[in-house]
Formats: structure tokens, sequence, C-alpha cells
């Protein structure tokens, strides 16, 4: 792949790498208007999931998402005929007493059920960990809803007794997964994920420059800052990840069981992020820096989960070492692209 088929969306007058690359990010980016419509859709499963007669309403509801998403970090599927893939917590505040992982995917599942009859949609598919909703084509997403309750103290007690900081599992929630061995049973030991507190750490390595963009955004349109939602501000590290996420796609098309991960990319992205106020030198500077947050703990590679650093983003890479030659073929790959262009 060369960078001139990496930018065929792109118009063709640009002459220093700033104009390419913004014409670039702008040529992946999807438009408001499918913001817009996944911002309504979630928040209308959970408006219906609170509503008088849901067998959760005696329970407090929170419905949000996760993923790309979540982070700005979302890019328009490669053909016409992909969706946009929207992931969606549905967590439900049920202590793990009173109920077992697949009664709550169930339960979950028959209001989804109702849900989609409601609003004539597709009745929803199940896997191991979710519900999946597709909406129609001019929507063109798909839905994934993770049914999930709190479970930031378990986590808390476990991080601390690992000598890491509990502050980390604030938001943790307990997930569920049919494969798991307690999947039947009342239990404490349920698989943990942390979107929240990702997220948090996420906008953290990129709070300057998103905070006076926004300031910025707001000045020039003379608005209050809470009417501007943060999907319309977009930083370097935000458009940067896209950019590799495509690169990443275009690079795996023929091969994309071994494709690097967004979540491996997304964060070593972020970490190498030191707050460059241009797209073209933020480019630059994660890739020649993302490399040096591949640890080797006990002859194992390691990308850390900010979130919950028990998590190994590189696990599978010790049982299938194709993934990393894959990914350090990508990452010498992008480097040399991008230098060129």
């Amino acid at each position: 792949m060369t960078m001139n088929d990496f930018s065929l969306n792109t118009q063709r007058n640009h002459n220093t790498p700033d104009s390419l690359l913004d014409a670039l990010a702008e040529a992946i980016e999807i438009p408001p208007a499918r913001y817009e419509s996944a911002d309504r859709s979630y928040k209308s499963i959970g408006a219906w999931l609170a509503r008088p007669s849901s067998s959760f309403a005696q329970f407090k509801v929170e419905v949000y998402t996760q993923g790309s998403f979540r982070l700005g970090t979302v890019i328009r599927p490669v053909s016409n005929e992909e969706a946009y893939d929207l992931d969606v917590i549905c967590e439900i505040k049920i202590p793990k007493t009173a109920i077992t992982q697949a009664q709550l995917q169930d339960q979950l599942g028959g209001e989804l059920v109702k849900y989609a009859a409601a609003h004539d949609l597709s009745p929803p598919k199940r896997t191991e960990h979710c519900w999946t909703l597709s909406y129609a084509d001019d929507a063109q997403f798909r839905m994934d809803l993770v049914p999930s309750i709190p479970d930031n103290e378990r986590l808390r007690r476990m991080m601390s007794a690992r000598g890491f900081d509990p502050s980390l599992a604030n938001n943790a929630i307990a997930i569920t997964d049919s494969e798991h061995p307690y999947f039947r049973t009342i239990t404490d030991e349920w698989p943990i994920s942390n979107p929240n507190d990702y997220a948090e750490w996420f906008r953290k390595r990129m709070e300057p420059i998103f905070e006076m963009r926004k300031r910025a955004m707001v000045f020039k349109a003379e608005v209050n800052i809470a009417r501007i939602p943060d999907y319309k501000v977009k930083t370097p590290l935000q458009s940067a990840i896209q950019i590799l996420k495509r690169h990443r796609d275009m690079r795996f098309s023929e091969s994309t069981d071994v494709k690097p991960s967004s979540i491996a990319i997304t964060t070593l992205a972020a970490h190498a992020y030191e707050q460059e106020m241009d797209l073209a030198g933020a480019l630059t500077g994660i890739l020649s820096r993302m490399g040096r947050f591949v640890e080797v703990r006990g002859g194992e590679y390691w990308i850390a989960n900010p979130a919950d650093p028990r998590e190994n983003f590189a696990d599978s890479w010790q049982t299938n070492p194709r993934l990393k030659e894959a990914f350090d073929d990508w990452l010498e790959t992008a480097q040399i692209d991008f230098k060129a262009a």
C-alpha cells in the first residue's frame, strides 16, 4: 500500500503534510448526523429500560456508550455496505447476590425484544457478551448492548491487593459472558470491565488541547460551552488515531485475522501523545514513540489497560506470535508511509 492509495478519497491539491492529513481526517470522519442518530438511539434504549412497565423499573438504570463512539475515534466504514458498530453498556444497579449472569442477560434480552417490536426493528441477536440490534439502512449502524451491574468495590479490593491505585476502579462494572464457568450461578465471580475509567484516562491524555479547542469554538460561535457536544471537538490525538485505524484497515484488508486491535492502537497512541498542537506533529510523534509503550513482563508482551492494569491488551500475542509480527509490520509501514507524505 502506498500513501497515494491511502489518500484516494482526499483532494489532490493539498501540498503540505498538514493539509493532506487534515483532508484525510475529514474524509474518514463520520457525519455529525451519525453521532446524533447514535446518541438518540442509545438514550431511547435507556428510557425504555426505565419505563414504569419495565422489568428493571425498580432499579436505577444507566445506559452509556463505550469504545470509539465514546472516545471520538470512530471512522467511516471502508464500504457503504458496512455498518457502524455502536458499543453500549446497560448498567443495572442490581447486587450480585440477587441475580446470575444468565438471568441478567435473559432479562435484558426480553426487554430488547419488546423494544425492537415497538420500534419496527428486527429482533435482537444474542452473542456471548451482549445483544445486538441492527438499525435501518439509512441509520447504518449496529448497536451492541452489554448487560452489566456495578462492581467497583470488588475491583478496588483486587487492585489494592496487587499494589495498584484502587481509585482506578471507581466505575468498574461486572459484565456477562455465556462461556463463563459461573454464568448460571449466584456468585461474586463475574467478568469485569471498566469503560468509564478508560474513557476518563483517554480524555486526560488530551485534556489541555481538548479544552482549548472547545473554548475556541465557544468564542467563535458565541454560545454557552454546555451547548457544544464533545463529539464536535476534535483533537490531534483523536484524528491521528482515526487515520492510524484506517491505515491499519487498508494494510490488512486481506488478512483481517491478524490486524492490530483498535484498543491496542488507541492505548499506545494516547500514551505516546505529547500535546502536539497540529495533526502532522501529533501523528509523527505518536508513530515514533508508540512502540516504546509495549512492555515485556516475564517474557510476555504487555499493553496494560490504564483502567485495570491487570488486563493485558496484548495477551493474544503470546498464543499467536503472528499478531506481534503483524503489529510490528504495520507500525513500520505506517512510519514509512506517513514520512513519505
